[in-house]
């Protein structure tokens, strides 16, 4: 083996690794990665748990069948995103008897509470409904 077939070894081995390496950063912006960065354990991690969480094994349709082909499951999704996406249509009347129960103006005294800061106990129930 003479040197210049070491040297495009080695070039092709570089090549390669960079290559492999290129798709763990993806998830960081580019004014972030500095020139010729190499992924760390953090990115190592990261793309492995991305890697094996991102996997949909099975999933239950409409009447409680279990599906576990690709396919199935594709087909189970994009069904679920139709019904989710498709139009409603709404009644007149309906729409109007709802909107008679909203209050118009809201009294003087309640205009004040809207300025007041949020307690602990409102945040915490706000979020955790």
């Amino acid at each position: 083996m003479t040197y210049t077939d070491i040297q495009r070894l080695k070039a092709k081995i570089t090549r390669l690794y960079a290559h492999r390496s290129q798709n763990i950063l993806l998830g960081a912006e580019e004014q972030v990665r500095l020139v010729d960065e190499s992924p760390s354990i953090y990115h190592l991690v990261r793309k492995w748990k991305r890697c094996t969480r991102s996997h949909v094994a099975m999933v239950k349709d409409e009447e409680g069948v279990v599906h576990m082909a690709s396919r199935e499951i594709l087909d189970i999704f994009t069904r679920a995103l139709e019904i989710k996406l498709q139009e409603h249509r709404i009644d007149g009347t309906a729409m109007e008897r709802m909107l008679a129960h909203v209050k118009k103006e809201i009294p003087p005294g309640e205009q004040d509470a809207l300025y007041l800061p949020f307690t602990d106990v409102e945040l915490h129930n706000a979020v955790m409904s």
